[in-house]
């Protein structure tokens, strides 16, 4: 690939299961490089191990308990029995995190239907920072932040881990009866434990205001149903990300998507 082409060309090889060790050496997102080698290891023959070594939790890349808990529960629902442990996190910029996901294979997807969550069931909300920001109480004060504009009943818990950099998250998901929707917020220097947590409890309210599946479960589903070659998922918004998803996806497979409202459905054509 080189800049000024309009044409790439890939040749895949013969998928090998195993196991497989990556480290970015930085905060290199952990859960982006697991997007792209879930799939492939779908087609091996038999269980593959994969430890990847860098940034759990980063800017503008799946945080590790959403990844875990909200997209898990989806590739479950989808037949795909990828069991993914974060057993270290890290943030930016040295990362050190470490997550090991175990992936077996899955010959045939089941049905892709997302469109009615069903009642809901229970909301968690998860703080965590590094021990570094024990003394200053961050992950109180992340829950602290959330609660202050948020009225439903919650189950917390509270964390401090230790990490190579100083960092932390909130993370909040709601279960519902057909599946899970979550909202998470990255701590930032210069940005105040509290605003954080109530960040993110605004972006759950929202969600919780609409229907269908969050924005960023429906950038990490589009890939399954191209592969499946159907689907139907209601969508919480209909982000421009998702649509450059769409366009990518119909390059490469022989499928195609169609948009009506907040509903994605895909098909072979």
């Amino acid at each position: 690939a080189i800049l000024g082409i309009n044409k790439l060309v890939f040749r895949p090889k013969l998928i090998e299961s195993g196991n497989y060790r990556f480290d970015s050496g930085t905060a290199g997102s952990n859960t982006l490089l697991l997007q792209t080698l879930i799939p492939a290891c779908l087609h091996g023959e038999r269980e593959s191990v994969i430890e990847t070594v860098g940034g759990t939790d980063t800017k503008w890349c799946p945080p590790s308990l959403y990844f875990t808990h909200v997209f898990g529960d989806f590739l479950k629902r989808m037949g795909v029995h990828a069991e993914c442990t974060t057993e270290r996190f890290g943030f930016y910029p040295k990362g050190g995190g470490k997550i090991i996901c175990r992936v077996q294979p899955c010959k045939a997807l089941k049905d892709i239907h997302f469109t009615e969550r069903g009642k809901r069931k229970n909301i968690h909300l998860a703080a965590y920072a590094s021990t570094d920001l024990q003394t200053r109480e961050v992950a109180e004060r992340l829950v602290s932040g959330f609660q202050s504009s948020f009225f439903f009943p919650l189950e917390i818990d509270k964390h401090y881990v230790s990490t190579s950099s100083p960092g932390c998250f909130v993370h909040a998901r709601t279960e519902h009866e057909h599946y899970i929707i979550g909202a998470d917020v990255l701590g930032e220097i210069g940005k105040r434990a509290e605003d954080v947590g109530e960040e993110c409890s605004e972006k759950m309210v929202q969600l919780l205001q609409n229907e269908g599946v969050d924005q960023h479960a429906a950038d990490q589903l589009l890939l399954y149903m191209g592969l499946k070659g159907k689907g139907e998922i209601t969508v919480a918004k209909i982000s421009d990300h998702v649509r450059t998803n769409i366009a990518v996806i119909e390059q490469f497979l022989p499928v195609t998507f169609e948009i009506e409202g907040t509903v994605i459905r895909c098909r072979k054509f």
